[in-house]
């Protein structure tokens, strides 16, 4: 019973750890399109 418990609990915390890994990944993203943005404009200019 309490392995299992302690089983749930990884899972539980590695689901979360998958959740902000997704959101950083995701945010990461959106800096760099922001970045190639704004580069892309300054060459331009």
């Amino acid at each position: 019973m309490q392995g299992g418990k302690k089983c749930l609990c990884v899972q539980k915390a590695f689901k979360v750890h998958m959740k902000i890994e997704n959101i950083t990944t995701a945010v990461c993203r959106i800096i760099h399109d922001a970045h190639k943005t704004s580069n892309t404009k300054d060459s331009h200019t």
